[in-house]
């Protein structure tokens, strides 16, 4: 898949898949499965970028549910012809790519009711919990936090803090594919805008707040 904040492309390549879609409100990811399946590979460029992450529960809410939801709009395109992108991408590309789109869906979906569930049964005297319930959960969570340890350059205490208390947020997910479903059978085409410049802002008060 590709990222939406810094893709870089061969015009010839673009044209020859078809362009962006103007109707899927995650474009990029439709865009890189296109390609993917016209033999086409995407790389990736040392170069960082700087996305400020939504600094709010309603823009978080938002942001992800045009995710979640433009993930379902791809993964329907792109089921349209299963057979034709296993021919076309390959085996390992091909399972890949419907783990990918459709387990993010899915996991969003059903991670808050899971969780929800399982602190229910252990709250509950009397009810056992089966031990793979347990290490399904542990496993995702350690997994989260060995990854990002790996991909970090550098150590904070604010990062290692983020890091630990992410796995939080995450049943906060399924309120926003719930938010997706919905948009996806009322509003389908509706772009969720995140607001961006929060940080630039709120820097520039403190710099000409006087002391």
């Amino acid at each position: 898949l590709l990222g939406g904040t810094s893709n870089h492309f061969d015009r010839q390549a673009l044209e020859q898949v078809g362009g962006w879609d103007p109707f899927n409100v995650t474009e990029d990811a439709d865009l890189g499965l296109r390609l993917s399946r016209a033999g086409y590979r995407i790389g990736v460029i040392d170069p960082p970028t700087y996305e400020e992450a939504p600094v709010a529960l309603k823009q978080w809410v938002g942001q992800r549910s045009r995710w979640i939801k433009g993930f379902i709009q791809t993964f329907g395109v792109f089921s349209r012809s299963p057979a034709k992108n296993l021919q076309n991408m390959g085996a390992v590309n091909w399972l890949s790519a419907n783990l990918l789109i459709g387990g993010s869906v899915l996991s969003a979906l059903f991670h808050g009711p899971l969780a929800l569930l399982l602190g229910g049964l252990v709250l509950l005297a009397g009810r056992s919990v089966p031990g793979i319930a347990y290490g399904l959960f542990l496993g995702g969570y350690l997994t989260h936090i060995a990854s990002g340890l790996l991909a970090m350059n550098r150590f904070s205490l604010r990062q290692i803090s983020g890091l630990l208390t992410a796995p939080l947020y995450w049943p906060l997910q399924s309120l926003s594919a719930a938010k997706a479903v919905r948009e996806l059978y009322e509003n389908p085409y509706f772009w969720d805008k995140t607001e961006h410049g929060v940080t630039k802002q709120n820097l520039s008060r403190k710099l000409l707040r006087p002391n």
